[in-house]
């Protein structure tokens, strides 16, 4: 009897061990994803000059606004653009920051 209550225990042990790992994961992987996103006002600060007004210049590649762009994935970017965005940007400046930071992805609207 004293040997299957060892194993038992040893089996409950392994069982939370096993919890506590999964949950630390989670931890790390959703601070990770979180980390990488750059916050909406380094992006509107560095970028805000490419993409309103008249006729915006395009960003150099070099650029902070194109490092931020490219960096941060496409699901970062769209999810920190406003619904009414579309109507107080030009297209034409989005057109020339994507291909000016040589980005590959498009959010839904531009």
């Amino acid at each position: 009897m004293a040997l299957r209550n060892r194993s038992s225990i040893s089996c409950l042990r392994s069982g939370a061990l096993l919890v506590v790992v999964m949950a630390i994961v989670l931890v790390l992987t959703t601070s990770t994803a979180e980390a990488a996103c750059s916050s909406t006002n380094d992006l509107l600060n560095n970028c805000m000059s490419y993409i309103v007004g008249q006729n915006p210049s395009a960003p150099p590649y070099s650029s902070t606004c194109c490092r931020l762009l490219r960096s941060n994935g496409a699901s970062c970017i769209c999810s920190k653009i406003p619904k009414n965005a579309g109507s107080l940007v030009s297209k034409a400046a989005i057109k020339n920051l994507r291909s000016s930071c040589k980005l590959s992805y498009t959010c839904p609207g531009f």
